[in-house]
């Protein structure tokens, strides 16, 4: 019997850079040799092994950078047969890149009817892309791919505009920044407040 094996993240898949987590593959009774590996695009790397019948093997992984975050996946050998791989398990690693900043030319009380430009940028690392979100409204979310600089304009000013908005960091997914991805860049920057 060969059920394929399971990966899964101890205490979950998003680490602290520097940080360290477990990754358990639960295969078979009997199998005796675990594979941990990183999944690259064109090939397979063995990241560690573990010898002993065993049920589970745990893998210790510690000191996550960059080069860290990926998809990981599992295999376990039973008498003279390789499992199949497990499904992909992506584990991500935070606080790679600084907060970005949020800015304005104007004051943070703003006329009925008026227009306000938002600046949000990382002061040391260029991103092609920038997320500014409303604190406590989920769907207002706006992205723009941009040189260095995101640049917001919001307007005209109405009621529902007042509230906090933070500058979002792209994120890091299988080595390409990317907004959208799962991958984190570390929490939100300070935010700005805008009001009536």
């Amino acid at each position: 019997d060969f059920p394929i094996p399971v990966v899964a993240a101890e205490p979950g898949p998003v680490v602290p850079w520097n940080g360290s987590v477990r990754l358990r593959c639960r295969g078979t009774p009997g199998a005796f040799l675990y594979l941990l590996l990183f999944l690259g695009n064109a090939t397979h790397r063995v990241v560690k092994r573990r010898l002993g019948i065993q049920e589970e093997a745990e893998f210790l992984l510690a000191g996550l950078d960059a080069s860290s975050a990926g998809p990981y996946g599992c295999q376990y050998r039973k008498q003279l047969r390789w499992s199949e791989q497990s499904p992909a398990l992506e584990l991500v690693v935070t606080g790679l890149y600084e907060k970005p900043v949020l800015s304005t030319d104007k004051s943070p009380v703003l006329a009925l009817g008026s227009y306000v430009s938002l600046w949000c940028g990382s002061p040391h690392i260029p991103f092609d892309s920038f997320s500014l979100a409303k604190e406590g409204v989920a769907s207002s979310s706006q992205h723009q791919h941009t040189e260095s600089q995101g640049n917001f304009t919001l307007g005209p000013v109405n009621p529902s505009f007042a509230g906090e908005y933070r500058p979002q960091q792209p994120r890091l997914h299988n080595g390409k920044l990317d907004p959208d991805g799962p991958g984190g860049a570390g929490p939100p920057g300070p935010p700005g407040r805008a009001g009536r």
